[in-house]
Formats: C-alpha cells, structure tokens, sequence
C-alpha cells in the first residue's frame, strides 16, 4: 500500500518526523487469524501499485499470533520507530504467514484509491511474502499513524569509504533532510 506524502501533509503533518505505529479500523476479524504477521515500511517515489514496488523496506512490526477486533482500530506499536522525511511516499508491506484456509482473512476499512494498494493470494503454496504484487485495487486500507519527534541526531544515510590506506580515507554520507553534521577526525578514543 502507498500513501502519499502530499496527502499526509495534507492532514496538517509536515516536516520530518518518526512513525512509531500504524493502526487499521477492522470491519471484519480474520476467522483464521494471520499468524507471523509482518509489517514493513519504506519510502519510495511511486504514487500507486502500477509497478512493482523495488523500494527497501525495513520491518517494524511482527506478531506470532495477532488478536483483532471488529468495530475497532487495531493498533501496531512498532518495534522501531521509521523515520519519514515528511515529503516521500509511505509504502507499507504486510505479510502473513501460510495460515490454512478457515474462512475470511478479514477486511478493514478502505478508500477509494487508484491502484492504491496491492495483494497476493494463493491457497496451499506455504507463504508469499516477498512475492511480487499479483492484484492491484483501486482501495487502500484506512490508517491512523502515529508521529512522533525525529531524533535530536538524524542519522545521515549511504556512509561510504573508499580509497582507505594506512593515514587516510575519503569518507561520504548523504544528509538527512534538514541535518548538519559535526565530525570529529582522532586516532582513538572516544568523542
């Protein structure tokens, strides 16, 4: 599932912030459960499931066995926080494990979205998860996301050395939105 950065500041959330959890309204609990449920976040540039997903995601969430609710928001507190540069796409992956058919796999609130979201299905192939996109629906799942304050300290990403000899190195990083950096340059010791 995509959700746009424009839509999200939209609501009155901008700058940089960290997501610490990610809640779904369920319209219907899952009568098998979904065990091993999995959630991961990323940014990415595309605006809808029109093409494979290739953006890096990192997984925030997983219970072995979730309990949900119906007529209520289920809410996934992640295990660490994403930090979002207030403007990117959100794409968020979700991804049981092969839970034998029961019945319904549940349904939470969505909204209209062109190719908004994804899914993958197939019965008795064991799991699915980091498979290709197989349907994509003009529907995505209703959210709330909870935003906190970025850290103190943004991490900048893509460190890189290179040309590494005994007394030098060319060392390289990529600021996060907003940052500077202070670097300290010693032979031991700490800062």
């Amino acid at each position: 599932t995509i959700y746009p950065g424009a839509e999200i500041n939209a609501k009155g959330i901008t700058g940089t912030h960290t997501i610490t959890s990610l809640a779904y309204y369920v319209t219907v609990a899952p009568s098998g459960g979904l065990t091993n449920f999995t959630l991961s976040i990323g940014s990415t540039a595309l605006a809808s499931i029109t093409v494979q997903p290739t953006d890096a995601v990192s997984q925030v969430y997983f219970n072995a066995g979730p309990t949900w609710a119906t007529g209520t928001w289920t809410t996934l507190t992640f295990s660490t926080p994403f930090l979002w540069d207030g403007v990117s796409n959100i794409l968020v992956d979700v991804c049981h494990g092969a839970d034998p058919y029961t019945g319904t796999n549940g349904r939470q609130r969505t909204y209209a979205s062109s190719a908004g979201s994804g899914y993958i299905t197939q019965d008795g192939s064991g799991s699915l998860c980091s498979s290709l996109i197989g349907t994509a629906l003009n529907t995505k799942p209703q959210v709330q996301l909870t935003f906190g304050a970025p850290p103190s300290c943004l991490p900048p990403t893509g460190l890189s050395a290179s040309a590494i000899t005994t007394t030098s190195a060319t060392i390289g990083w990529s600021a996060t939105t907003a940052a500077t950096y202070n670097y300290d340059v010693r032979t031991s010791g700490a800062a």
